[in-house]
């Protein structure tokens, strides 16, 4: 039943660009710039997300509870803050976190030398623990922030596949 409902926010509830909002949603004020906040305004209006409440932990900005999969913004693991981190619903720091989300703007990445060996670092650091680490530009995010959540929750959906059906 998981499975299937992680493909109901792939398939039946696509991820469209995000919508204006008359209010910002709890949880969003901990995104650090314009294109992370459009990543998690598409990732949070795909399928049956539901925002953070107040006495979730700070890191998270919402949930999907029918796959019991949590979306966190700006969490600390080892050296490191990512910009989103997808892991199940009561992760707590600091667990191995299975899928890191990098939206990469011109000026913090790959301007200079320093910043590209930083980032590499980071995947690296990630990848010895477990994590999977999908990087987006920010000009793939301007351009169409849905579609960048469709690909993310499309890899969720295929995990939760593979640990039912391997």
């Amino acid at each position: 039943m998981k499975v299937q409902l992680a493909l109901d926010l792939v398939g039946g509830h696509s991820a469209s660009p995000a919508k204006p909002v008359r209010r910002r949603p709890k949880g969003i004020e901990r995104c650090e710039s314009p294109i992370e906040e459009q990543l998690c305004l598409a990732l949070g209006f795909a399928g049956l997300f539901r925002w953070r409440e107040p006495d979730d932990h700070p890191w998270r900005v919402g949930h999907w509870p029918a796959i019991d999969l949590a979306l966190f913004a700006q969490p600390e693991w080892g050296a490191f803050r990512l910009d989103f981190a997808l892991a199940p619903l009561e992760w707590m720091y600091p667990e191995p976190l299975p899928v890191v989300i990098e939206v990469d703007g011109h000026e913090f990445h790959e301007r200079t030398k320093e910043q590209a060996e930083r980032d590499r670092a980071r995947d690296r650091f990630m990848a010895a623990h477990g994590a999977t680490v999908l990087r987006f530009t920010g000009s793939e995010v301007w351009r169409n922030a849905g579609r960048c959540a469709e690909e993310i929750l499309a890899l969720v959906s295929r995990r939760q596949r593979g640990r039912i059906h391997p």
